[in-house]
């Protein structure tokens, strides 16, 4: 691949032997491993291909009594649904545990007693997974017909009764969960922060849990800026912390860890993303295999980014590592 793996680890060519057999968990993203693989993806081989020998890989793992646990860094969907694809990628379906940012915004709620968060998602799949995660009595906004309404008034028509209607039909929550969100208009947006006026003053740290991918919060911000949006928010009541609960946040990766009773040093981070796999990983404390056949990911790498972001261990693909490319 052209990248060295750090240099207090053995060259990837020794990783079997070296590491593989220390190692008692596994984590997997999924994504451009088993999701999402591009034809390019296979290096001297067809995509399915590439998919089938990464499958052989990762069973072959749990046959050797490793705990695996597979995660998807790019889509936010439910546990039913991510299992259900596993299961038709040819995963064994005793093997299959799998890990959501869901599952992270449920762990850290309840570490900080929350009861009754609202959902704030357009994804009715996606609030039927808090509820399976423990909180029953959550409040969504899908439940709502008129406040879905009052959501889907125009930026250029939203005003301060349109958000007083929203507010009024939200009644009392302890927490606020971002989920995956169709569209972020102004609206939404300052629904979310007068909500959190009201959440921050219960406690010294805002309960806001955003489990929704980067772009929906660059969206937000945009929102905040606009005309639409300055004219709803109150001046000074901007609420840019949260608890991130997308990758690679070390929120996740201690939700992960805890829940999981996984120990970091025991555990190795598989990926294909510097951001989300190598780095995921060095926050962690776990170590790292990429999988690379191409420089495009090192060429885009900062100076100030190769701390975090190298990994432990480099390899074209997976069935390279088996032997059996």
């Amino acid at each position: 691949t052209g990248l060295c793996p750090r240099s207090d680890q053995p060259q990837c060519g020794n990783i079997k032997e070296a590491h593989l057999r220390e190692v008692e968990n596994v984590v997997v993203d999924c994504d451009g491993l088993l999701f999402n693989v591009q034809e390019s993806d296979g290096p001297k081989s067809c995509a399915e291909n590439y998919v089938r020998k990464n499958v052989e890989f990762l069973n072959a793992l749990a046959d050797a009594g490793k705990r695996v646990v597979f995660c998807d860094s790019t889509n936010v969907q439910t546990r039913e649904r991510f299992l259900e694809q596993l299961r038709n990628k040819g995963i064994k379906d005793d093997r299959s545990q799998v890990w959501t940012p869901a599952c992270t915004a449920a762990w850290y709620l309840k570490s900080q007693g929350s009861m009754k968060p609202l959902i704030v998602s357009t994804q009715a799949a996606f609030v039927q997974e808090m509820r399976d995660l423990g909180f029953k009595d959550c409040l969504s906004i899908l439940e709502e017909s008129e406040l879905i309404e009052e959501l889907s008034v125009p930026d250029t028509a939203a005003g301060e009764d349109h958000l007083k209607a929203a507010l009024n039909r939200l009644g009392h929550a302890d927490a606020v969960v971002i989920g995956p969100l169709k569209d972020m208009s102004a609206l939404m947006t300052a629904l979310i922060d007068s909500t959190m006026d009201v959440v921050s003053e219960q406690s010294t740290w805002p309960m806001l849990v955003c489990c929704c991918p980067p772009r929906t919060r660059k969206k937000m911000k945009i929102m905040r800026n606009s005309v639409a949006g300055q004219r709803l928010l109150r001046p000074g009541v901007l609420h840019e912390e949260f608890i991130d609960a997308q990758w690679p946040s070390i929120m996740l990766s201690a939700a992960l860890c805890d829940t999981q009773r996984f120990k970091p040093a025991e555990t190795l981070m598989i990926g294909r993303s510097f951001e989300k796999s190598a780095r995921f990983a060095y926050r962690a404390g776990m170590s790292c295999l990429l999988v690379l056949d191409t420089l495009e990911g090192q060429l885009q790498l900062t100076k100030e980014m190769r701390r975090e972001c190298l990994p432990d261990y480099v390899a074209p693909s997976l069935g390279h590592v088996m032997g059996i490319d």
